[in-house]
């Protein structure tokens, strides 16, 4: 069966609200980078009188291998992307820059302008992204990047849970870190909830 670390959702919130100290972030925007981190950003933002947004973010899926993520963008336009998978993949980076861009025009873009009509303004705020699981990382490394390029002051992060690898690179680039459980052995989020909907 495994390790189940949470109830449920509600519980990983509350194990996440109590790592954050209100004193340290009174000042702080919360912004979820996914769907699921919307509910944990609201339901915080609620609960502590934070600002709360979402900074959207879509996955660069291989031409080769539709299964394989090569990399993410974010609405601000800063991207990351796995190096060794295109290349393994022998994938054009010509090819590669193109599908960066019709993700961004065709999916990102709608989607920000659905929701708010401008891109998030982040200059000079201290931020707080956030996110139900990190596992490989990725999409978070594409919000962190996309804050500092749009020159946010400081940069947190906030989840219920995350991998060590994941962890490791984290602790390198951001200011602080609010962690519920660290998983040294990840399997996939879903598998540490008993009730995960």
């Amino acid at each position: 069966m495994g390790i189940k670390l949470f109830r449920d959702r509600e519980e990983a919130l509350e194990n996440l609200e109590a790592q954050l100290r209100i004193e340290e972030i009174s000042d702080h925007l919360l912004l979820a980078i996914s769907p699921i981190g919307e509910f944990y950003a609201q339901e915080l933002g609620k609960r502590l009188g934070l600002e709360w947004n979402r900074l959207f973010i879509q996955r660069l899926y291989s031409p080769v291998n539709p299964e394989t993520t090569l990399g993410a963008i974010s609405e601000t336009k800063e991207y990351i992307l796995i190096e060794e998978l295109i290349n393994a993949f022998e994938i054009e980076w010509e090819l590669i820059y193109d599908q960066l861009e019709r993700l961004y025009l065709e999916k990102l873009k709608p989607m920000v302008l659905n929701r708010r009509k401008v891109i998030i303004p982040l200059h000079h705020r201290k931020v707080i992204l956030i996110d139900e699981v990190v596992e490989t990382g990725l999409g978070m490394l594409c919000g962190i990047k996309s804050c500092y390029r749009s020159g946010v002051e400081q940069v947190a992060v906030a989840v219920p849970i995350i991998s060590s690898e994941s962890l490791e690179v984290m602790e390198q680039l951001v200011d602080r870190l609010y962690i519920g459980r660290r998983i040294e052995n990840f399997v996939t989020g879903r598998h540490y909830f008993i009730n995960y909907q």
